[in-house]
């Protein structure tokens, strides 16, 4: 977390091994390497970086339900200014 902090990337995987972090056979084989989808035990492959990867994910979803309604929106103000033209 502090490497992180100071803006020097993720742990390499022989630092993150010597802390003590172990990948399940099943979850992510290096800890530096965060998924937008949830993979089992990876609470202890990621160890005490799981709640900022959790705020990451939360974040991520909602800026693409943002991102979703300004489209729909776009779309809406498209379509009654061309009168329906651009329907599709």
């Amino acid at each position: 977390m502090a490497r992180l902090e100071r803006g020097q990337g993720p742990p390499t995987a022989a630092e993150a091994h010597a802390r003590g972090w172990r990948p399940t056979a099943d979850g992510p084989v290096d800890p530096g390497v965060v998924t937008t989808d949830p993979h089992p035990g990876e609470e202890v492959s990621y160890g005490p970086g799981m709640p900022v990867v959790a705020e990451w994910r939360r974040r991520a979803l909602a800026d693409l339900q943002t991102e979703r309604v300004r489209r729909e929106l776009l779309r809406w103000v498209r379509r009654v200014l061309t009168l329906g033209l651009w329907w599709r």
